[in-house]
């Protein structure tokens, strides 16, 4: 992630009050739990798995989950103030556990904290951190999680692993802009740093850089099977979007592409959809929408302007993107701070043909966090629901109405109002 500027171990640890000393002492059951399968923390009694539910970071700065029809409302924090907000909200693998970040204006600068729960609130856990977190990804076994940090003039990468006895933040690397997708076996890290380096990341801190020319984008991503990565690299003099081994070699060239290109590849592997942008676009994507069949080579573009989002359903069967509903010669570039002005659109691709949605303005932290770096939270977060027949966005409505909508892509329809909030994700299960 290139944002500086913005701004576990759970399972209830004992605490044992030591008046003598006048000690508090936190003795966590988390690292005893997860010697078991991946999947022991959501058999336990009582924390069933949460299921078809959404997370959302409230207008009031709080963390909130709610039922995509906004019954069943349930506050994770309540005391958020001028001194305390909660942001980053984001779901576990399995949805059995959602984490978030505490920021803290004060002392000139900015305390910060990375607090998870059960769904529910329960099984709460906090973990100081040196500045407040602003982009947390849990690995995909859920064992461990790494976020984003200002530190000075650059960025830290810290790391939090929930096998610990007392979970801690510790920091893994870093650098002045930083992208990163967890490896599917949850060993390791795939990191884009700089702009000029690709390493893979092990937990103990060392690198592997691969010995490559990198072309312009944003985030790398693993395959679904761990045994190559994507990314944009300069071959034979041109800029090209290749699937490439571990080690760098190319195994698959998917275009040839000039300017920056983002991606997102579907859930299961098999087709990438891509993003071309001029240079100078701040922002992951400001281009035209292409898809590639990575079985067949063939590729079709999807869109007839500017995208400036896209996000694979679940199912890989549909391909939901944003575009401004105005035509623009080029990336403004005040969006966000014109963004109350400018109507967005929904669309989505299955395949065939493309239909025209809802038409919005996101909120402020919807847009200026999330859909301007989509390809970095596409790795660890979904607006989509777990059927693949619905999507979730913040944003004001056509009739003035600001807060959280979940719209259908099969049914002719308004989107729901589900509650106020600036942003909200969909659990994945």
């Amino acid at each position: 992630m290139v944002r500086r500027w913005e701004p576990f171990v759970l399972l209830g640890s004992c605490l044992v009050l030591l008046a003598a000393c006048g000690l508090v002492v936190g003795v966590s059951l988390l690292g005893w739990l997860l010697v078991g399968p991946p999947d022991v923390l959501s058999r336990l009694p009582g924390r069933a798995v949460a299921v078809n539910r959404l997370v959302v970071q409230g207008e009031d700065h709080n963390i909130y989950v709610v039922r995509p029809d906004g019954s069943g409302r349930v506050a994770l924090t309540d005391d958020a103030s001028s001194v305390r907000r909660y942001r980053q909200p984001v779901w576990s693998p399995k949805g059995d556990f959602i984490a978030w970040a505490e920021v803290s204006p004060g002392g000139g600068g900015m305390s910060g904290a990375l607090i998870v729960s059960r769904p529910d609130g329960q099984d709460r856990l906090r973990v100081e951190t040196a500045s407040p977190p602003f982009y947390i990804a849990w690995s995909p076994d859920a064992r461990r999680l790494v976020f984003l940090r200002s530190r000075g003039p650059r960025l830290a990468l810290d790391l939090v692993d929930l096998t610990a006895r007392r979970p801690e933040a510790k920091e893994l690397d870093g650098g002045r802009s930083y992208y990163l997708d967890w490896s599917p076996d949850s060993r390791r890290l795939l990191a884009h740093v700089d702009r000029d380096e690709l390493s893979l990341v092990e937990m103990d801190g060392q690198k592997t850089a691969l010995d490559v020319q990198l072309g312009r984008f944003p985030a790398p991503q693993w395959t679904p099977d761990g045994k190559a990565l994507i990314y944009a690299a300069r071959v034979d003099g041109q800029q090209r979007l290749i699937v490439a081994d571990l080690a760098g070699n190319v195994r698959q060239t998917v275009a040839s592409v000039e300017g920056q290109v983002s991606f997102v590849l579907s859930p299961d592997g098999r087709r990438l959809a891509y993003a071309i942008s001029p240079e100078g676009v701040r922002a992951a994507a400001f281009g035209s929408l292409h898809v590639a069949d990575l079985d067949t080579g063939e590729t079709q573009e999807i869109s007839d302007g500017p995208v400036l989002a896209f996000f694979w359903s679940p199912n890989s069967q549909r391909l939901l993107f944003v575009q401004l509903d105005a035509s623009l010669p080029s990336f403004p570039d005040s969006l966000v701070a014109r963004h109350d002005r400018i109507w967005f659109r929904w669309r989505v691709w299955d395949g065939k043909r493309t239909r025209s949605l809802s038409r919005f303005v996101p909120t402020e932290t919807f847009l200026g966090s999330y859909l301007l770096f989509f390809d970095q939270y596409a790795r660890s977060m979904t607006l989509w629901s777990p059927d693949s027949r619905a999507f979730v966005y913040a944003g004001v409505r056509s009739n003035g109405q600001s807060g959280i909508w979940v719209e259908s892509v099969e049914e002719e329809r308004s989107p729901s109002f589900v509650m106020p909030g600036v942003l909200a994700a969909w659990s994945p299960r």
